[in-house]
């Protein structure tokens, strides 16, 4: 065994990957509402959800000490890397990123999240 833990999670991947399908591109396309030049970065929507992520670690009533707030965000950052890994094999299987799917979804919905 490798000694890594898989974390405890409740809701099925695949309701998680709707509802970020519905998310990402309004995400995007709200920050280039707020963009100079009406496009947001990459670093513009990973600032975005990395606020979001640390507003959890924040609430989180575990994380008492700066040692434990440290190893939350490295653990979002596993997290995020596995993800990301993920990611990047559907990629190379689909021949296109989940991001840029998501994106022509929505813009073929006429901007209606389903």
């Amino acid at each position: 065994m490798s000694g890594k833990q898989i974390p405890t999670m409740n809701v099925p991947t695949e309701y998680k990957s709707q509802m970020l399908s519905a998310m990402v591109p309004t995400v995007v396309m709200a920050l280039a509402e707020g963009a100079e030049g009406g496009e947001a970065t990459a670093n513009d929507i990973i600032d975005f959800f990395a606020m979001a992520i640390a507003s959890v670690l924040d609430n989180d009533s575990y994380l008492t000490t700066p040692r434990h707030l440290r190893i939350g965000a490295e653990t979002a950052a596993k997290h995020i890397e596995r993800r990301a890994r993920e990611f990047r094999a559907m990629q190379t299987a689909m021949g296109s990123s989940w991001f840029s799917l998501a994106m022509q979804q929505y813009e073929l919905s006429g901007g209606l999240v389903q």
